[in-house]
């Protein structure tokens, strides 16, 4: 498509814009009527101004954007997010941020409108892990112990893994990959001054 084109295709209410500006962009909306055209101004490259004729779903987003993109930057502020290489976790946890936001918003209005973002996060973060039990131990892991019958014949060899080390890993507050591990044992340590550690621990 030449700049300025549009292209539409429909399914019940919802309808699918691809737009040519300086590249495609793309819409989905339930609200704009297809047919319906607007028109905007343009700035050409010399600094000119033109008229162009789009759907009125891409003149209303340029309209009301500055209230997604504010949206975006509050919630960005506290978010969270994870990586992932898929696309449908990051929209889940977007979604999340989105309701507490929202929901901060409404208490604001409602109940407290000093709460900053902050201390509702807080304060929801307890609510909702309140009488939660965990099935992971306070305790530091432990490591595992090694038959005294294989003391005389630690060796440290190359894993075909990456583990965490069993004697500088402790989970959550350090962790440690290694590609080290005790050939006897089968136990994952660095290489130094980890294994050391490890084969004197049986002496």
């Amino acid at each position: 498509m030449d700049s300025g084109q549009s292209l539409f295709r429909q399914d019940g209410q919802l309808v699918a814009y691809s737009f040519f500006d300086r590249k495609p962009v793309h819409f989905l909306s339930t609200f704009h009527p297809p047919n319906v055209k607007s028109r905007i101004q343009r700035r050409n490259d010399d600094g000119t101004e033109r008229s162009m004729e789009v759907p009125t779903a891409v003149k209303d987003y340029n309209r009301h954007r500055s209230g997604v993109d504010t949206l975006d930057q509050l919630v960005s502020y506290s978010s969270l997010s994870r990586k992932s290489r898929r696309w449908w976790p990051r929209l889940c946890w977007w979604f999340v941020d989105v309701a507490i936001h929202n929901a901060h918003k409404l208490f604001q209005r409602v109940v407290e409108p000093s709460c900053t973002a902050h201390e509702f996060r807080t304060a929801l973060m307890h609510e909702l892990a309140e009488g939660a039990t965990s099935s992971v131990s306070d305790a530091q892991p432990k490591r595992r112990r090694v038959s005294r019958q294989n003391t005389d014949t630690h060796r440290l060899g190359l894993s075909d893994k990456e583990s965490d080390c069993s004697i500088c890993s402790h989970q959550p507050s350090h962790r440690k990959r290694t590609s080290f591990s005790c050939v006897a044992c089968t136990v994952p340590v660095c290489a130094s001054p980890c294994y050391d550690a490890h084969r004197l621990a049986d002496e």
